[in-house]
C-alpha cells in the first residue's frame, strides 16, 4: 500500500533581496548568501500567525548581524517555513505535497523539551568545526521571543546568530554549563569564584534562578542552581558566542577569543579563526 502523503503548507519568505525558486532545500551558500533554509512547525504547536510574523523578523534581524559578525561574508537569503497541514490556510501560504519536512528541517519549531524547557539549543554532538543535527526553538520562545521571553535571551536577531554557529558551524560556546567538563565557575588564581563566561572580568552577581542567594558544592564552587548575571550595563568585548545578550556585544565578533585555558569550549577545543569554517 502506498503511504500517503502528508500535505503541508510551505511559506516562502525572502530576505535582503527577492530570488527565483530554487530547487531542493538543503542550505548552502550561494554569492555569500544562504538560500535553502527550512524552518519546520511541528504538528503537535497549535495555529499562530504571530510565529510566522516573529521567525520573520528574527531572520531579517538576524542577517544584519551575521553579515557584520562575519565581515560581510555570509547572510540569509531565503528561508522557507513549513506549517502543519491542520493550520488555517492563508493567502500567503503555498500548499506542498510530501513528508519529512520536519525531521529535515535545520531549525524546528516544536513543543517545549522536557530538560530544556523553554529555552532554545542546537543539538551539537560533534567536534569543533562538525556541522550540529537541528536547532530547536520551542513553539512559547516563537511566540514570546520579542515580548516578555526577549529580557530573558535577548535580542532574537543575535540570539539565532549564536545557534547559527553551533548549527553550521560547530562552534562551541563561550562559557561553561554544568554536569560537563567545563563547568560554568572556577577558582581563579586570586582565590576568588569567577564566572567561565569569556571574558571573564565582567562585573555581576550570583543568584538562584528563583532569586535566592547561591549555595556552594563540595568544592566550595556556586552550585548547579547557581547563575552568573552581568551588569546589564556592563561593557564588554565578548563575542556573540558568548553572552551575546548583552547590549554592548556588537554584531563585530563570532572568532574565537582566549580566557582561562580552562574557561570554555571554545578556548579548549576551537584554536582557529571562525572564517574559516564560513560555508
Amino acid at each position: 500500500m502506498a503511504r500517503e502523503e502528508t500535505r503541508h503548507y510551505q511559506l516562502c519568505l525572502l530576505l535582503m533581496m527577492i530570488i527565483k525558486n530554487t530547487n531542493g532545500y538543503s542550505p548552502a551558500l550561494h554569492n555569500n548568501g544562504y538560500e535553502g533554509i527550512v524552518v519546520a512547525i511541528g504538528d503537535h504547536v497549535e495555529d499562530n500567525p504571530h510565529i510566522i510574523q516573529n521567525i520573520q523578523n528574527m531572520f531579517e534581524e538576524a542577517s544584519e548581524i551575521l553579515y557584520e559578525a562575519t565581515r560581510h561574508r555570509a547572510y540569509f537569503r531565503e528561508v522557507t517555513i513549513v506549517v502543519p497541514s491542520t493550520w488555517k490556510h492563508r493567502d500567503e501560504y503555498q500548499e506542498t505535497k510530501g513528508s519529512g519536512w520536519f525531521s529535515e528541517a535545520e531549525i524546528r519549531i516544536d513543543l517545549p523539551h522536557p530538560s530544556h524547557g523553554v529555552t532554545p539549543y542546537t543539538l551539537q554532538s560533534g567536534g569543533c568545526g562538525e556541522p550540529a543535527s537541528y536547532t530547536h526553538l520551542s513553539n512559547v520562545y516563537a511566540s514570546e521571543m520579542y515580548g516578555k521571553l526577549r529580557n530573558i535571551y535577548g535580542p532574537p536577531g543575535k540570539l539565532l546568530v549564536h545557534e547559527w554557529a553551533h548549527l553550521r558551524w560547530g562552534v562551541f560556546d563561550e562559557y561553561g554549563e554544568p554536569g560537563t567538563p567545563f563547568p560554568p565557575f572556577y577558582i581563579g588564581e586570586d582565590l576568588e569564584v569567577r564566572s567561565s563566561s569569556c571574558p571573564n572580568t565582567l562585573r555581576g552577581w550570583l543568584m538562584s534562578e528563583a532569586g535566592e542567594q547561591c549555595q556552594a558544592d563540595d568544592r566550595g564552587l556556586p552550585d548547579a542552581q547557581c547563575h552568573f548575571y552581568p551588569a546589564s550595563k556592563e561593557n564588554s568585548n565578548a563575542s556573540l558566542m558568548g553572552l551575546y545578550f548583552l547590549d554592548s556585544v556588537t554584531d563585530d565578533t563570532l572568532g574565537w577569543r582566549q580566557c582561562h585555558p580552562n574557561d570554555t569550549q571554545q578556548s579548549r577545543f576551537m584554536m582557529m579563526k571562525l572564517t574559516t569554517l564560513i560555508s
